[in-house]
């Protein structure tokens, strides 16, 4: 179950359907949300500290080692 509503939270961000989240996705979603656009320096450190690969993009396997983390 837990893996499931992860799942649908990661598409939720997953605005293009390519299985990976970029920045400007999570941004949009944010924004999106009445949430207050992270500046680019901080989004940048948080795809750092997301992005284990450092492939600039969100797997949902980066996805939920995140969520695990929280």
């Amino acid at each position: 179950m837990e893996k499931d509503v992860c799942w649908q939270a990661f598409r939720i961000f997953d605005r293009n359907g390519d299985g990976k989240i970029d920045k400007s996705e999570m941004a949009k979603v944010l924004s999106d949300d009445g949430v207050a656009a992270t500046a680019n320096k901080d989004m940048a450190e948080l795809m750092l500290q997301i992005d284990k690969n450092g492939d600039g993009e969100i797997d949902f396997e980066e996805f939920m080692e995140m969520m695990r983390a929280t």
